[in-house]
């Protein structure tokens, strides 16, 4: 019938732990709606898809897919859903139609890729999960949906191994097998040896176990050694393209996918987002705040313009679009992140807005100031608590420091 699950041509690699939770999710009491939440290029729609074959038994009705990704109005919606479920329109407005369609079946329905239409698929699933008591929702979208009784379960990367890892851990990680299996499917003599390890294992370190990178970096090995597509990754996202024919565009290269992502912003979301490409590693709030805000140049007064107090709630909001990550320093503070592969691509953004130069001065400004404080802090009873700031803080001193050197400026006391 319409809607059924799509098939894929190549093999399902992992996951086993995020299988379980989910199955175990979804045939929990209570819980009707689950929304796979994460960045782009995460594989959100394939987990969707193995989830749906493991409890598309134990449903009266089965599974109906909807595809979402091709709709340009949210209107269309409630009529995508109807064709997948395979109702014929009675004539009058599908979304009237749904609602008896789905009044008594058992079933699980997956809305995969909600995020340009995420006000029309929030209220829509809140309509029908209210009508349809035996009814379950699963959504992939890279932010939740919102509604009452929503569980956002964000799809982490695939597992990825230490920096320096055994043969055992390599060989058993779910991003290092997807790289091998890809990569021997371009090119049959492939084959993880003690020569080509290390640079399997940089590969998926520097694209953070994100599925689709791993799979357009395995898909240059047909042209490249495995430490050539380890160096270029390093200088350039373009590496990460030539996807499967008939695959998305914006699963075609690494950057549509940021692209989807990117145009899905506010304008206001899109400056913040392109200045903390500064940062190196973790950072607080504390320094977005500062940093950002002072980031824009001239045009401080203009369509630039990031005040300090807004920054909060446009850094939650980059949260919830999947494209900032939030962790946890010593105790309950959040600290954010972006993922490497999404930092460069922010950063590139960036250079193009002409904000580079000032970005680095006031990334610089704020560190060397930390720099100056923790020296004093270092000193009295506070010791502790500025090593831990210090600690967390690495990566971005260094940054300055970098900056500090190309630029000359000694007399920023950071060194």
């Amino acid at each position: 019938m319409a809607g059924t699950i799509p098939t894929s041509l190549s093999s399902f690699i992992g996951r086993t732990q995020e299988l379980a939770e989910l199955t175990a999710l979804l045939g929990a009491d209570g819980t009707r709606l689950v929304t796979l939440t994460g960045p782009g290029g995460v594989g959100k729609t394939r987990l969707a898809a193995q989830v749906a074959l493991a409890v598309q038994s134990t449903l009266e009705d089965g599974v109906c897919w909807v595809a979402l990704d091709g709709l340009s109005d949210p209107q269309q919606l409630p009529g995508a859903v109807l064709n997948g479920l395979g109702v014929a329109s009675s004539g009058g407005p599908p979304a009237q139609a749904l609602l008896p369609a789905l009044a008594t079946r058992h079933l699980l329905l997956i809305l995969d890729n909600c995020e340009h239409l995420l006000a029309a698929a929030a209220e829509l699933t809140d309509r029908l999960l209210r009508a349809a008591p035996s009814l379950q929702i699963l959504a992939t979208s890279r932010e939740r949906l919102n509604v009452s009784g929503e569980r956002a379960w964000l799809v982490p990367g695939m597992a990825v191994p230490q920096a320096v890892a055994t043969g055992d851990e390599v060989l058993t990680t779910d991003a290092v097998q997807l790289f091998v299996e890809r990569a021997a499917a371009m090119r049959p003599s492939f084959q993880l040896t003690a020569e080509t390890a290390a640079a399997v294992i940089a590969i998926c370190r520097q694209v953070d176990g994100l599925p689709l990178a791993v799979e357009l970096a395995a898909a240059r090995s047909h042209s490249l050694g495995v430490e050539q597509i380890a160096a270029r990754l390093r200088e350039r996202l373009d590496v990460l393209s030539g996807g499967r024919r008939g695959a998305p565009t914006r699963q075609q290269t690494l950057r549509a996918t940021f692209d989807w992502s990117h145009d899905l912003l506010t304008a206001r979301e899109k400056v913040l987002f392109r200045r903390l490409a500064i940062f190196q590693g973790r950072f607080t709030l504390e320094a977005a705040e500062a940093v950002c805000s002072q980031a824009g140049g001239d045009d401080q007064n203009g369509e630039s313009s990031l005040h300090s107090e807004a920054i909060l709630d446009l850094l939650g909001s980059l949260v919830d679009k999947s494209l900032v990550t939030v962790e946890r320093a010593d105790g309950d503070e959040a600290t954010y992140r972006l993922l490497e592969l999404i930092r460069r691509y922010a950063y590139e953004q960036l250079a193009v807005a002409d904000e580079l130069d000032a970005s680095r001065e006031a990334h610089l400004s704020f560190y060397a100031d930390l720099v100056r404080s923790a020296r004093e802090g270092l000193k009295g009873a506070e010791q502790r608590a500025w090593v831990q700031t210090l600690t967390l803080a690495q990566a971005n001193v260094y940054a300055a420091l970098r900056t500090a050197i190309e630029l000359g400026r000694t007399e920023a006391g950071i060194a």
